[in-house]
């Protein structure tokens, strides 16, 4: 009976130590989802006052979701350009779309102080090349969108900039 009870005890113990919860996982996939190593983008904004104001965003990331790619561009003051394209990411232009959540081919632009911004029909993304050396991934490109303030308050603007952003495309 001790044989029984001991034998029981380390099952569960073994059961216990090797399984993993769903969050685990979630945080996994998240990071695999994930594809970033690094970029950069020039921006030129006008509108809402500002008259070819110039921005350097220093961070890039590819988002990998079900059947797009977000591609987020960023920096540190606040700066923030993202647009969804369907997978594969090609070499090719893209037009964009009026902003809605369920739709490829969308752009948002967060502005400080500003806000947020919503692409409008019409604008543009170009990747212009994709270069793969090891196991790295270069996306040149350029886009030149129309957005609307996301709460409807009168001040378009108008974003034009280039970008490159090199993701590690060993997952």
């Amino acid at each position: 009976m001790k044989s029984f009870f001991f034998s029981l005890l380390v099952l569960v113990s073994l059961f216990i130590t090797t399984s993993c919860s769903s969050s685990d996982g979630d945080t996994m996939q998240e990071q695999q989802q994930e594809q970033v190593e690094g970029g950069s983008a020039n921006l030129t904004i006008n509108g809402i006052g500002l008259n070819n104001f110039n921005v350097v965003v220093d961070r890039a990331s590819l988002i990998d979701e079900d059947d797009s790619v977000r591609i987020d561009i960023t920096n540190n003051e606040g700066y923030r350009v993202v647009f969804t394209v369907a997978k594969p990411i090609l070499q090719q232009q893209y037009t964009m779309i009026a902003y809605n959540n369920t739709m490829d081919n969308i752009s948002s632009m967060s502005i400080p102080v500003e806000g947020i911004f919503l692409s409008k029909a019409g604008g543009t993304l170009t990747i212009t090349n994709i270069t793969t050396v090891g196991e790295g991934t270069t996306y040149l490109g350029n886009f030149n969108v129309d957005y609307d303030r996301q709460d409807n308050s009168p001040g378009d603007i108008n974003v034009t900039g280039t970008f490159e952003i090199t993701a590690n495309t060993d997952s």
